[in-house]
């Protein structure tokens, strides 16, 4: 018949003596009525080496037992190789701690070993402190995750240890109310390996798009043409004759026209607020015809050249009614 490992001296019992120290105690209890698990009044002293030796006779008949109970399970032909790393690693479980075939890991062996989709139990549904609850769902979470992501068959036997090892550790926690802080520590510890081994699979890069199909540029649009000049003659005050600076001005106008094969010439002639309005009409268009005369004498014919005149109604210089302003009295060439 199997034994299970005798303690070192000095030792003190370690999660698998500890477990089966429970049945031992479970077994005095079941006399008052009630299971151990559920007994308030439950008594968790270790009693010594006399308890160990009862301990480990029941652990070896009872595994005995359960191992018997196992081989009668009929396996699915179906079975992956998580599946039945997972029956071998509840049914490890369920020797360790509790030795009868009703017992939940047991039952999660025989599942598996029968190719269910077995997964681990939900900490929502274990009474648990708040801390506990956090720690365990976060857990939880990321177990699901890994398993939902291909744990299962990336590693078959890490993804089955991380899942068994969860739940041992949640078992731990919910059955002792966090005190059996070794065994948690255990669980915890072979889950936390388990769950290193899983390798998150690396998104493909999406494919590089194709460079677009090359575009023939369009001919640069030609330059625009430079804005029309205009060149402005200056008159005397109360006078229409064509100056001799005027006349320069005159002559690089026709020359800018000629360059450019201009032909048609507008003239708008204007005067100061000196005089009064009427007058000041007068003379501005008089002051275009000079200019028109002149423009003529260099070759360009009447009709091509608009002459008109504003008065003092578009001042070059603002200024008061009655001011001479040099700068008001002017023809400007514009084409």
């Amino acid at each position: 018949m199997p034994d299970t490992p005798a303690m070192s001296p000095g030792s003190g019992p370690g999660p698998v003596w500890r477990y089966a120290m429970d049945i031992c105690r479970d077994s005095r209890l079941a006399n008052r009525g009630r299971r151990g698990d559920d007994n308030p009044n439950r008594d968790l002293t270790y009693r010594g080496p006399t308890d160990m030796n009862l301990h480990r006779r029941l652990s070896g008949i009872a595994a005995w037992s359960l191992a018997i109970a196992m081989l009668a399970w009929s396996g699915a032909a179906n079975a992956s190789a998580f599946t039945e790393a997972l029956t071998k690693d509840y049914f490890a479980l369920a020797t360790v701690q509790y030795y009868y075939s009703h017992d939940p890991f047991a039952v999660k062996a025989r599942a598996a070993d029968q190719g269910k989709n077995v997964l681990p139990d939900d900490p929502a549904k274990k009474k648990l402190s708040t801390k506990d609850r956090t720690d365990l769902t976060a857990a939880h979470g990321r177990l699901m995750a890994a398993l939902n992501g291909g744990f299962r068959e990336q590693n078959p036997k890490q993804a089955s240890k991380a899942q068994t090892s969860f739940d041992c550790w949640l078992r731990a926690v919910a059955q002792s109310g966090g005190k059996d802080w070794k065994c948690i520590r255990d669980c915890r510890e072979a889950f936390e390996k388990a769950m290193a081994a899983w390798k998150p699979p690396v998104a493909a890069k999406p494919a590089p798009k194709p460079a677009p199909a090359p575009v023939a540029k369009p001919a640069p649009k030609p330059a625009p043409p430079p804005p029309p000049r205009s060149f402005i003659v200056f008159f005397d005050w109360n006078h229409t004759n064509i100056r001799a600076d005027a006349q320069r001005v005159i002559d690089a106008a026709v020359a800018y026209a000629k360059e450019r094969g201009l032909t048609r010439i507008t003239l708008v002639g204007h005067a100061d607020r000196s005089g009064d309005a009427k007058y000041n009409q007068w003379i501005s268009e008089r002051r275009a015809a000079r200019v028109k005369a002149a423009l003529g004498k260099l070759g360009f014919q009447a009709g091509n050249v608009s002459a008109v005149g504003r008065g003092e109604s578009t001042p070059l210089v603002s200024t008061a009614d009655g001011v001479r302003e040099p700068r008001n009295r002017r023809v400007e060439i514009s084409f």
